[in-house]
């Protein structure tokens, strides 16, 4: 049986990888995040979860795309769109918590610093649209390596 687990655990991790990496491809090139990739990944970490017995990412998951859900409607849509609500879902069954907050904290960071890059390198303004999901995509990878070290880190600095 161990020998399944650790298969079935390495086909998960290598479908969600290459998944993550199309819909970061696709969201980089139309703005879009493909519900065609993104709801099965979704389906997927929900289905590692009998397996894995780590529920608590459920209400982690529920949080985080409620926190997209409220960026999406105080800025109207134009400031991220519905397709990150659903990333922000699956981020959160993926990580769980603390590592929610390091990929969320990644992933503005990261944002940020390409859109002033790109303002000031490329002549674009605060208006020109860019695509949020690969940054999105980016923190989680960054808090799923090195999460727990990094929010261990950071609240060894505070403490």
């Amino acid at each position: 049986m161990e020998g399944f687990y650790s298969f079935a655990l390495l086909a998960y991790w290598l479908v969600l990888f290459a998944g993550s990496l199309a819909i970061a491809i696709y969201d980089l090139k139309y703005l879009l995040i493909p519900d065609e990739i993104l709801l099965p990944l979704i389906g997927l970490s929900l289905l590692r979860l009998p397996i894995s017995g780590q529920w608590q990412v459920v209400p982690v998951g529920l949080l985080s795309a409620a926190f997209l859900w409220l960026l999406w409607k105080v800025t109207r849509g134009r400031g991220m769109g519905e397709g990150d609500i659903r990333l922000g879902l699956l981020m959160g069954l993926v990580l769980g918590w603390p590592q929610i907050i390091v990929a969320y904290f990644t992933a503005f960071l990261t944002g940020a610093l390409t859109g002033v890059i790109l303002i000031l390198v490329r002549g674009k303004t605060l208006k020109t649209k860019i695509a949020f999901g690969p940054f999105l995509l980016f923190g989680m990878l960054v808090a799923k390596l090195w999460g727990w070290p990094i929010w261990q880190w950071y609240w060894g600095k505070l403490l």
